[in-house]
């Protein structure tokens, strides 16, 4: 079985992000930001996922199974700030997170294109 300890360690550093008490959090005034944040937040974790993969199979992951993943990840830490009394749920925040998911993958299929059409 593949470890993958960069995901899992991107994962839980986003997992703790999400769940720290906002009055923890620098006040933005930007608008929409937090949009912006799990965009990037999931674009990243998409990237290190692929790259991971990448390592140990030389392929991009079964991308069903990739999106499946990170898209449960993305439902469940929005239900865990629901249960958390500081936080708030957002289907907002699932939508920027699945876009951001979305925008990884699209990166990481152009990136091994572009590795491909060099050799």
């Amino acid at each position: 079985m593949r470890i993958y300890k960069y995901t899992t360690l991107v994962a839980v550093v986003i997992l703790a992000a999400l769940l720290m008490p906002t009055s923890s959090m620098p006040t933005v005034t930007v608008a929409h930001m937090d949009k912006f944040v799990h965009f990037g937040m999931f674009t990243f974790l998409t990237l290190t996922l692929c790259w991971e993969n990448y390592i140990y199979v030389k392929q991009l992951p079964q991308m069903n199974k990739a999106v499946s993943f990170l898209c449960i990840f993305a439902v469940l830490t929005e239900l865990l700030q629901y249960l958390s009394e500081y936080r708030t749920f957002a289907i907002g925040d699932i939508m920027a997170d699945v876009i951001g998911i979305t925008f990884g993958i699209f990166i990481a299929n152009m990136i091994c294109k572009f590795k491909k059409n060099r050799n």
